[in-house]
């Protein structure tokens, strides 16, 4: 009797403890989200003052920030607020300690922008980091000529900028004129950016790209823009009129489009191209897979012959999604 007596009494003593941690972990959870909810409220505040960032109001709101983890984005908005010169070693600081965090790209771009107007060129490099933003890019590549770096080394990293299959910004337009001047701007390098603008780029470019063209091949930029227009063309082969490796790239660029829009037209086309053309083994491979995708996606009775010719083992995800489709 004594035994079970003193078991109810250790299990009722267990009990109450238990009730008496959970109590204790509620009113602990309750602080915290009531502190919590504090701090946002302060935070939303000292956001709003951030433009009277030496206010007496502003810094006691700071202060009580030390701890709250979205601190740092009143720095960011503060060093946004009103650029100068003179916070070049703050913005330094605060640059690489939060490198590579959602708060550098957006200070470190104004900033670069406001160096840039200032004509800052060796605090621009200094702060540069590479970026897809072509204005900046531009503006580096001008302050590291203007700063002594050799042609040879700078201008051969404009070609990239200038093969893209649209209008760049107008701030590139004197480093692209320095960069043709040097000889940079070859026929294959023209020929390169006629490929980006005429499939998927802005084919507004064609004809000023064509006129960049050797003369006996402006007739190829000209195709381009008609296929790019009407890819039906592909399937009347005296358009192409001696069958050359250019040729065969703007027939290989219309027949992948006109198989979506016509597939039987599409089929014969590229039946009598064969016998025309002499395709590299990877126009063929991208054609192939494009007539197994558009046949297989229409339903059409040949596209099991077209995902058959398909090398099982180089197939995406999609493309075997779609033979495993047609087998089963």
């Amino acid at each position: 009797m004594g035994a079970v007596l003193n078991s109810l009494v250790i299990m009722f003593f267990l009990l109450l403890y238990s009730s008496v941690l959970q109590a204790d972990n509620t009113l602990t959870n309750v602080l915290k989200i009531s502190t919590d909810q504090g701090q946002q409220r302060l935070f939303l505040h000292a956001e709003k003052l951030v433009y009277k960032s030496n206010s007496r109001q502003y810094k006691s709101l700071y202060n009580q920030l030390h701890y709250y983890p979205l601190q740092p984005y009143l720095d960011q908005q503060r060093l946004l607020d009103k650029m100068r010169l003179s916070d070049t070693r703050e913005m330094a600081s605060f640059l690489k300690e939060h490198e590579n965090s959602p708060l550098d790209w957006p200070l470190r771009k104004a900033w670069l922008t406001y160096l840039a107007k200032k004509k800052k060129g060796l605090l621009f490099l200094q702060f540069f980091k590479p970026t897809k933003n072509v204005a900046l890019t531009c503006q580096k590549h001008k302050f590291s000529l203007a700063y002594g770096i050799e042609e040879s080394v700078v201008l051969p990293q404009i070609t990239a900028l200038w093969v893209v299959g649209k209008s760049q910004d107008k701030s590139c337009d004197p480093l692209f004129e320095r960069w043709v001047k040097a000889g940079y701007r070859t026929d294959d390098v023209v020929w390169q950016r006629i490929k980006l603008a005429a499939d998927g780029g802005k084919h507004t470019l064609l004809p000023y790209l064509t006129k960049l063209l050797p003369e006996d091949q402006q007739y190829l930029g000209s195709l381009w823009h008609k296929v790019r227009r009407d890819p039906a063309l592909v399937s009347r082969l005296h358009y192409f009129p001696k069958k050359t490796l250019k040729e065969s790239e703007i027939f290989t660029y219309g027949i992948k489009r006109l198989v979506w829009r016509d597939p039987d037209r599409a089929i014969k086309a590229y039946e009598k191209a064969q016998q025309a053309f002499n395709f590299s083994t990877i126009q063929q491979q991208e054609i192939q897979e494009r007539f197994a995708l558009a046949l297989a996606n229409k339903n059409h009775k040949s596209a099991r012959y077209w995902l058959d010719l398909l090398d099982p083992e180089k197939l995406d995800k999609n493309m075997l999604q779609w033979r495993l489709t047609q087998v089963l």
